[in-house]
């Protein structure tokens, strides 16, 4: 049974990856951008037109009173960050070791 077009292809593709060696050239040399463009944009604006910022406010507020809390999150998220969640979890502490021994067995 042969290989469907699309499998030949990802296959083709597959063939021509290779991991990046120490000492090649980076990828990405300039890293993340430090600038942030939307958030120029904005503080450009607010500094133009600071009475939008009210009007916005105000605006996300009556969003919230009509029962829609996802524009005031969004705020709040953007403003002060996410809330902190707290996690639970019911595995293994002994996971970080299993891998460090499968790494060691993968080496060998």
């Amino acid at each position: 049974m042969g290989l469907s077009e699309n499998q030949e292809k990802r296959k083709n593709q597959l063939a021509n990856l290779h991991p990046v060696k120490k000492g090649d050239p980076s990828l990405n040399p300039g890293g993340r951008p430090k600038r942030k463009p939307f958030l120029e944009a904005i503080e450009k604006h607010i500094t133009e037109h600071p009475e939008d910022v009210t009007a916005a406010i105000k605006a996300v507020f009556a969003q919230t009173r009509r029962g829609s809390f996802a524009h005031f999150r969004e705020l709040a998220d953007r403003t002060d960050g996410p809330v902190t969640q707290k996690i639970e979890h019911s595995g293994s502490v002994e996971l970080v070791g299993e891998l460090e021994e499968a790494r060691k067995r993968a080496e060998e």
